[in-house]
């Protein structure tokens, strides 16, 4: 049994998308050596090469990180050219969002469409895993990134695939705990987000894309 994953980051091989997909991988192959291939869909010149390629595996997983409840746009244009070219044969296809959002509410809007997507495809939907909280591990050590529970979740559900050619559903309902955050959390979050805390980091990140004077631009209002 073969598996191919797409990487729908825009960071690439940089990208929590990698760290995330490399520990499935490790989990997935240890019934299956050396079956797992890794294509990044941020090298949109390959993007017919990806699709060629994929008529060689039994099965095919695309990971996204969140963008403000939506997929990024590589992963659209991908999705959109998968359409007009579908694998041969009904294939197992598998979605895995995750965000640095604490929540995993965030994801629910896109579930429905991707499990409308696979149907119209021709394959067989297989579920989409939601994982919360990601945000900041491609910044932890080699060795920090073995010892943390998501390396863990992610391998346990790629072993379990390989395992029982399908995803654990009791593991997938944890993953995307907490589903929304208590009523005491949110009250504190409200707090913060009026001291300014809460946005140091994007803050920093605007700063760093030199985008901070533009943070209040509304280019497609009236």
């Amino acid at each position: 049994m073969k598996l191919v994953i797409f990487n729908g980051s825009p960071r690439g091989v940089r990208s929590n998308s990698e760290i995330i997909i490399n520990s499935f991988k490790n989990g997935f192959e240890k019934r299956y050596p050396d079956s797992v291939r890794i294509h990044h869909l941020v090298d949109t010149d390959y993007h017919d090469k990806f699709l060629k390629d994929l008529q060689n595996f039994d099965k095919f997983m695309i990971v996204f990180p969140l963008y403000t409840d939506a997929m990024p746009g590589i992963v659209k244009l991908f999705l959109e050219k998968l359409m007009l070219n579908p694998p041969v044969g009904e294939m197992q296809l598998s979605f895995l969002i995750h965000s640095g959002f604490p929540e995993g509410i965030h994801a629910s809007a896109i579930v429905p469409y991707l499990e409308k997507f696979t149907h119209r495809l021709g394959c067989r939907y297989m579920g989409t895993i939601i994982k919360p909280g990601t945000e900041g591990l491609n910044t932890l050590s080699k060795k920090n990134r073995r010892l943390s529970a998501t390396n863990n979740q992610m391998y346990q559900l790629g072993k379990y695939y390989a395992y029982h050619h399908t995803h654990d559903k009791s593991s997938m309902e944890k993953m995307k705990q907490p589903y929304i955050l208590p009523p005491f959390v949110r009250f504190i979050v409200r707090i913060m987000s009026k001291t300014g805390i809460i946005n140091i980091y994007w803050k920093r990140m605007q700063t760093k894309n030199k985008a901070y004077k533009d943070r209040f631009a509304k280019p497609y209002a009236n």
